[in-house]
């Protein structure tokens, strides 16, 4: 479906330029989720001087490749809109015990964006700050299959 958006966007001016007056404002949530169809979707409905549209996500989450995500999309929507970064650094769902340990791990992440372009990444935990954090167990587990690690959550729920 995707792609069927894609080249009628590339084929047909006409539809274009309709598109990218109805889409002046574009916010790309869960960018770290994007695709290369998907990002090249945006780029054709941006195809036009200082289009205004913004990417929020997390490039840390995007080694998980999601569905086709790519970590370089970031670099490339950077470099291909002159973007300005914004850094959001209060967070609201780990507890700071977690948020050491995944930024201890996403410092091994060669091509991360926030390394490659010089800034420090170093989230705070609203939780932890606020006292309602409580204890936090951090623990890493392999499984022989998917449902002997559903079958594992499911008892410690």
């Amino acid at each position: 479906m995707i792609e069927e958006a894609i080249n009628s966007l590339a084929k047909d001016d006409s539809f274009r330029l309709t598109m990218t007056e109805r889409f002046q404002y574009i916010l790309l949530d869960e960018f770290q989720d994007t695709n290369p169809s998907q990002f090249e979707l945006v780029k054709l409905l941006t195809d036009y001087e200082k289009p205004v549209v913004m990417a929020v996500g997390d490039d840390d989450q995007a080694i998980f490749e999601f569905q086709g995500a790519n970590v370089s999309n970031f670099q490339i929507f950077h470099a291909h809109y002159g973007a300005r970064v914004v850094q959001l650094t209060e967070n609201y769902r780990s507890t700071a015990e977690i948020l050491a340990l995944s930024h201890q791990v996403a410092g091994q992440i060669s091509d991360r964006f926030s390394t490659t372009n010089h800034f420090e990444k170093k989230l705070s935990s609203f939780l932890s700050e606020s006292g309602r954090g409580g204890q936090t167990e951090v623990s890493r587990h392999e499984f022989i299959s998917s449902d002997a690690e559903y079958f594992w959550v499911a008892n410690k729920i």
